[in-house]
């Protein structure tokens, strides 16, 4: 995708990490870091001319550990908060990581339940919150039954 820049069009690399309650730290740094270059010493980006926009798919899954902490999801805060990380493998170098030219965009379920925790409000803080009001089966039948009237009226469906 391109969005318009003072500069002209941006180039973005998508990343998908998707969140479950199983995920841990090290998997979504890797994933993250798999579409980065390393940029100089110590610093990480996507290929020149380009934006990396990371997309976490349900935010509020990872399960939180004995203390409270989602460790995946406060990896994503020091990204927001930091501009980087440290790397999280076991043994691993205590360098801090700076990644430049990346982007978070994040969707959720509606609350907390059904394996869904809620997200602290230090990670939130740096978020931008967009909602949308779950529609009723009434609302959902006809917006599908006005889909499926005009392919069967155009003749778009074809024969079983």
């Amino acid at each position: 995708g391109a969005a318009v820049a003072a500069g002209g069009p941006v180039r973005f690399r998508h990343v998908r990490v998707h969140f479950s309650a199983r995920t841990q730290p090290e998997s979504t740094q890797a994933v993250v870091e798999g579409a980065l270059e390393k940029r100089r010493k110590g610093v990480f980006g996507p290929p020149h001319g380009t934006r990396a926009l990371v997309f976490v798919d349900d935010l509020a899954m990872p399960a939180c550990e004995e203390y409270g902490a989602q460790p995946p999801i406060e990896l994503l805060r020091q990204l927001l908060d930091g501009g980087g990380w440290y790397d999280v493998k076991p043994g691993a170098s205590p360098a801090f990581r700076t990644l430049q030219d990346v982007q978070v965009l994040a969707a959720m379920g509606p609350s907390a339940g059904g394996g869904r925790n809620s997200v602290s409000g230090r990670l939130s803080r740096h978020l931008h919150v967009l909602a949308a009001v779950e529609y009723d089966e009434r609302a959902l039948v006809a917006i599908f039954e006005t889909i499926v009237t005009a392919h069967l009226e155009r003749g778009d469906a074809s024969e079983p």
